[in-house]
């Protein structure tokens, strides 16, 4: 979901910064007044260098040693109040984009976000975790939790988080983790499916996604079920056992996750007109307002004259919105259908 704009993403911060700027010194006592736009503290500090006369005269004048002896300079501490960018929490970007995972969840609660206005976004996800959001389980864990598969090398893991972490045995192993050999290897007949595998009793069992007697296995369609774990912005893509997620066109992400793009975040003000605001309307959508006192599609915003310099820039010139307006100026408009 987008961000309703209300919310607000920008945590700004007022910054009190002290100048004490060099150039600023004077003779103590006589020090100049602090920069327009800043506050005077009333105190005041020595400088590192010294303050000559501006009566002196020439270093080799003999009188020189009368004018010349330094005096102590000063400067004044002064106050500069201003406002610094910043996003506020789990927010990152120029534009102070939410997090992977949403307001309610970001990171999927499994990780840390680079945040902050000077943020990537990025997740840094906890041991177990993989994906953008933090959303998947690494290879070999299962589990809501990433909880690490205990099976041997004997066995296939049920992994990923819809996984439950049962172990698949290989021909010939047993055990709740595949750790035990089987004295006589068994043997089926009718033979099992090339995808099956031979269990004692003369039992055949469907490989990890297949389904099936044992004697004839097809595969399962994960697709079909909760989108093959993909969000529910992206397409399922099976080849084989293997899916991928790809998603959907104004949607960016894994594909396990994704988000909405939102054009206006992009650090170009959406390919608006500067004079025009960017407004945000959808997945990859977004509409351009010029500002008060200026006219134009958005993308292009001139200066509001009296008479306009071009009456199709406001409102189509009153035409049709399906049809072109040619402003003709004071000889009418023209109306063009499309």
């Amino acid at each position: 979901l987008l961000e309703p704009p209300d919310i607000g993403a920008r945590c700004d911060q007022l910054v009190t910064t002290e100048i004490k700027a060099s150039y600023r010194c004077g003779v103590c006592g006589f020090e100049r007044p602090c920069p327009y736009g800043t506050t005077d503290t009333g105190k005041v500090e020595l400088c590192s260098r010294r303050h000559s006369s501006p009566f002196s005269l020439r270093q080799h004048s003999p009188y020189s040693s009368l004018f010349l002896s330094p005096r102590r300079s000063c400067v004044r501490k002064c106050l500069s109040v201003s406002w610094r960018p910043q996003c506020c929490k789990n927010h990152y970007g120029r534009d102070c984009q939410v997090c992977p995972g949403g307001l309610e969840a970001p990171c999927s609660r499994h990780g840390e976000c680079s945040d902050g206005f000077s943020g990537t976004g990025g997740c840094n996800c906890q041991e177990g975790f993989n994906g953008t959001a933090c959303e998947v389980c690494a290879p070999g864990r299962y589990g809501a939790s990433c909880t690490g598969c205990t099976c041997t090398p004997n066995g296939q893991c049920n992994d990923g988080v819809s996984g439950d972490g049962f172990c698949f045995c290989q021909e010939g192993w047993t055990g709740a983790n595949c750790e035990t050999k089987l004295d006589v290897k068994p043997v089926c007949s009718p033979p099992c499916d090339t995808q099956a595998t031979c269990r004692p009793n003369n039992t055949c069992e469907c490989n990890p996604h297949y389904e099936g007697d044992g004697r004839n296995c097809t595969v399962i369609d994960q697709c079909a079920q909760e989108n093959g774990g993909c969000s529910s912005h992206a397409q399922c893509i099976q080849v084989g056992i293997q899916v991928s997620c790809r998603c959907f066109p104004g949607y960016e992400g894994d594909g396990f996750y994704c988000s909405p793009i939102d054009l206006c975040a992009n650090g170009n003000n959406g390919g608006c007109s500067l004079r025009a605001t960017c407004v945000n309307m959808g997945p990859s959508i977004r509409r351009c307002e010029c500002h008060d006192g200026y006219v134009g599609n958005g993308i292009q915003c001139l200066e509001k004259a009296v008479p306009p310099l071009d009456r199709c820039l406001e409102r189509n010139g009153r035409c049709h919105p399906l049809a072109a307006c040619a402003d003709l100026h004071y000889q009418g408009l023209a109306f063009v259908s499309l």
